[in-house]
């Protein structure tokens, strides 16, 4: 009697359930239809909300050399943070399910879908549901789900939502990083790895904060700062203390990747902005003082690497670098050819179509005596093992549209939309920033990015001739 009881309840709450939540959605939308704006772009407070949930409850100490490898079984996430998650996700499929519906519902909100909704639709079957499927070890999980419906509903995105979207996200990664830092007194081993001495910092603790990795870290640091460069806030001394907990946040990163990944992107964002003004100042025939500086700085700079390499014995250095553990470490890129070597082991074992979603799965990694190796390091190569061909063809057409788009929207996103996505690639020699198995930091800046990008399109012919459309646009929302 109790089996017959428990299964119709059951199959009540799973016929119920959908029907309650269609109800919401189609009630929600019916409200919304007339307004411009919804809640989705508050997506990113969830999004970070969730990840430093998930780095405290899992009571990690990384003042423990190794401390990954140490729980050999995966780290234990607590009972409430598994809860948070859960409520976090339902919530944001409504917001993201809500926009949707309304540009469903709403014939002006469909005919401005911008290409690149179906090219995202391409790029998310050619690399989660091709292997997911047709895989050599299949796999379907709800999860996946959630990159797709988040994108949709930012692909979706009016004007007015991009330009908050930006700033929601500003806010976010602040808080986020700031969070990290103040657990420093409290938790210092959730937050610091005291034992680091693979940095160009002696002495120096490597800060992870709350997000998963310190790599991660360094990651959104660059990400708030352009952010916060293009939405910078009203006051002047909040501004500025921004800034240095930033700049302060990707030095104790010590990812130098990030670095350099910020150098590179901030100057092109720089160019993009303030070009014109850049090539004025020097080539100004009435003032050709900075000009000259410039050239004969340059000058220096090449006869000063010039003269090291002839007479500073800088091939032999160079030579004894790589023979100490550290070049080593380099050549080997830090051991990542031998995680690339059974990578592309797996991909010749079902080239087509790949391993599957599983790849690099905790049971995987156990099998391979690499515990750390949670993917394969670097984005083509990831995809090329799990998603085979397919799905490695869809993510070279998807970069190189992103990459069009991105340099068509240059100027009226200031150099925004450039910026994110050399970030983004610029990870992913070494990461993987494009997966899209689940919803997470990486993923909030590519949604970022894609929202940034519609935004753009969004702006009608008069204001892409504004210096700062975007900030003239959001004088107009108030």
């Amino acid at each position: 009697m109790f089996e017959i009881l428990f299964y119709g309840a059951a199959g009540l709450g799973a016929v119920a359930i959908p029907f309650v939540a269609y109800l919401a959605v189609v009630g929600v939308t019916q409200i919304t239809r007339q307004r411009e704006v919804g809640w989705f772009h508050y997506c990113f407070y969830g999004i970070f909300l969730t990840v430093a949930a998930q780095t405290i409850a899992s009571g990690r100490d990384l003042s423990v050399a190794n401390w990954l490898s140490v729980t050999t079984d995966g780290p234990k996430i607590a009972a409430w943070a598994t809860w948070e998650t859960r409520v976090v996700s339902v919530l944001l499929l409504l917001a993201a399910a809500e926009r949707v519906a309304t540009a469903v519902f709403n014939a002006k909100a469909t005919a401005k879908m911008t290409v690149l909704l179906p090219i995202f639709v391409m790029y998310w079957m050619g690399v989660v549901a091709s292997p997911a499927l047709l895989g050599r070890y299949p796999r379907v999980s709800h999860e996946y789900l959630y990159p797709l419906l988040f994108a949709c509903a930012g692909l979706l995105a009016t004007k007015t939502e991009s330009i908050l979207a930006v700033q929601v996200a500003r806010n976010a990664l602040l808080l986020f990083i700031a969070a990290g830092v103040l657990a420093i007194p409290i938790n210092t081993g959730l937050v610091l790895e005291t034992g680091y001495a693979q940095g160009y910092l002696p002495g120096v603790p490597r800060m992870a904060g709350l997000a998963p990795h310190a790599l991660q870290l360094g990651f959104i640091a660059q990400v708030a700062m352009f952010c916060l460069w293009d939405k910078p806030f009203k006051h002047s001394l909040l501004n500025k203390l921004a800034w240095v907990l930033c700049l302060g946040v990707l030095f104790v990163a010590q990812s130098k990747t990030a670095w350099v990944s910020f150098a590179v992107s901030a100057m092109v964002m720089l160019l993009l902005r303030q070009g014109a003004i850049v090539r004025k100042k020097l080539f100004d025939s009435e003032r050709p003082a900075i000009g000259i500086i410039l050239v004969l700085a340059a000058m220096a700079g090449v006869l000063l690497v010039a003269y090291t390499m002839v007479f500073g014995e800088l091939g032999s250095k160079i030579i004894r670098f790589f023979d100490t553990d550290d070049g080593a470490k380099l050549l080997t890129l830090n051991g990542r050819e031998e995680i690339w070597a059974i990578a592309l082991s797996e991909w010749r074992n079902s080239p087509i179509f790949g391993y599957g979603p599983t790849l690099f799965s905790l049971e995987f990694r156990q099998s391979i005596g690499l515990l750390n190796a949670t993917h394969a390091h670097n984005q083509f190569v990831d995809d090329l093992s799990r998603a085979g061909l397919v799905g490695a063809t869809a993510l070279v057409i998807y970069v190189l549209i992103l990459l069009v788009l991105c340099l068509r929207t240059a100027k009226v996103t200031g150099g925004l939309s450039v910026a994110l996505l050399l970030v983004i690639v610029l990870r992913g020699v070494s990461e993987v920033p494009f997966a899209l198995y689940s919803y997470g930091l990486e993923f909030a800046v590519h949604l970022l990015l894609l929202i940034v990008l519609v935004g753009a399109f969004r702006i009608n012919k008069k204001d892409r001739t504004i210096t700062t459309p975007h900030d003239s646009a959001l004088a107009a929302v108030g």
